[in-house]
């Protein structure tokens, strides 16, 4: 993941983390990021948690606070090129100039990005 956070910095890109995480775990969220050499400002200039962790949890509403977050920043004239998810119920609801990508986690959270073959698929 740092490989890509890197290639995105370097061509000129930012990264913003929105997840399903509960606010109450956006501490440690960040604890782990670092953990893993991650750091707000230099690898990813956003972390959105979910304010309401037994409600819905659509990220639209998320998705559409980064532009303005990262123009508060200093970062003018910001577009949305890409979205990447674990499920495919990361993608974002409006259609846009963007592309989508799935990276497939086991099916951990949500539905899986690509169907898996088996019995009754």
């Amino acid at each position: 993941m740092a490989d890509f956070l890197a290639a995105v910095n370097e061509a000129g890109g930012h990264v913003a983390f929105v997840t399903n995480r509960a606010d109450t775990e956006q501490l440690a969220t960040e604890n782990n990021l670092a953990a893993l050499g991650l750091k707000r400002g230099e690898d990813f200039r956003v972390l959105l948690t979910r304010a309401r962790p037994d409600g819905l949890s659509a990220k639209d509403a998320r998705y559409d606070v980064v532009p303005a977050m990262l123009v508060a920043q200093g970062y003018a004239d910001v577009e949305v090129i890409a979205y990447l998810g674990d499920n495919v119920g990361d993608k974002p609801a409006s259609p846009g100039a963007w592309s989508f990508f799935c990276i497939d986690q086991g099916a951990m959270y949500g539905e899986p990005c690509a169907a898996v073959p088996g019995p009754g698929r």
